[in-house]
């Protein structure tokens, strides 16, 4: 009688254990998911500043040559 209870008792434990082991298992699932998709938010704000960047470097540049012809016809 005690064997058996022992047993189901075992059985029981094993049952929890493989359950909560399942929800860890789902909840790293979502947290990598997660994880991905914040990381990619990131690259892609990292690709629009460095765009921007480019745009204003592009304009600045513009600007200079401007101003040099300007220096040269006026000289």
């Amino acid at each position: 009688m005690a064997q058996m209870q022992l047993a189901d008792v075992s059985a029981w434990e094993n049952s929890k254990k493989a359950s909560v082991k399942s929800q860890l298992k789902k909840l790293n699932e979502q947290i990598e998911k997660k994880k991905e998709e914040y990381e990619e938010r990131i690259k892609n704000k990292i690709t629009l500043v460095h765009k921007q960047a480019e745009e204003k470097r592009a304009m600045v540049e513009s600007k200079q040559d401007e101003d040099l012809l300007k220096d040269e016809f006026a000289a």
